[in-house]
This record gives C-alpha cells, structure tokens and sequence, in this order.
C-alpha cells in the first residue's frame, strides 16, 4: 500500500508542479484581446466567417469578402455585390456549426451576445474573436 502511495506521489508531483506552457502558433500571428480571452489570429486570414451583421459591416469596410455570415431575415443591401458571394452558416439565433466546418475557416469573427455559448466549439474550428 505504501510502495504505491509512493509512486502515485511521486508521478503526480511532477505533473502538478509544471505549469502549462501557452501553445503559440507558428507563422504571422498577433495576440488578440477580446471579451472571450486572449486569442491568437493570423496577421492576414484569408477565410474568414462573420458571425454578426455589425462586424459584416466592419470586414466589407474594410475591403475584405467573407467567405460566410450568419442571416438575421436579409442581409443588408447597402454592402452591394460583395455579399453575394458570402455563403450562409446559419441563422442569427441557430449557427451551423458543420457549415462552418465545410468552409475551413482561418478565423471567426463575431459577438458575445450572439454566439458566446458556443465559443469554445467555434474556437476549435479556427481562431474565433467575439
């Protein structure tokens, strides 16, 4: 009984005593605070799948095209011709999550208020920014 409270000890101590290393990814990545945590994104995302209508707004601003969005009834008409190639992942309220997964994303962007319950799925399929 002694000899394997011993090696229980002695196996649980090292494991206990080595704190986590962060993981941080290779390539040309910035550390991103946001209302989740701390994030690492790639510096240019290439597909990138917009979660809200408001940071629709702020990707098509800024020149990019997402590559999917969520609907909440139509997608606005003043972002013109550059959101007709977007594909839908889903409703406002119900995001699809293997649609999401179909466009292999490079980073997701959106709002805690929409889709913070499934935060930690949504980061397991690419860098997610809420």
């Amino acid at each position: 009984m002694r000899t394997h409270l011993l090696v229980l000890t002695l196996i649980g101590i090292p494991n206990c005593s080595i704190p986590a290393q962060p993981v941080i990814p290779d390539g040309s990545t910035r550390l991103v605070q946001h209302a989740m945590g701390e994030t690492f994104v790639p510096e240019d995302p290439q597909r990138v799948v917009v979660l809200d209508t408001s940071a629709l707004d702020a990707v098509v601003a800024l020149g990019s095209t997402p590559v999917g969005t969520l609907i909440y009834g139509t997608l606005p008409a003043y972002l013109g011709e550059s959101i007709t190639e977007i594909d839908i992942v889903g409703d406002i309220n119900q995001p699809n999550l293997e649609a999401i997964i179909r466009l292999d994303p490079d980073l997701i962007l959106g709002t805690r208020v929409n889709v913070a319950a499934l935060y930690r799925q949504l980061d397991q399929i690419a860098p997610t920014i809420l």
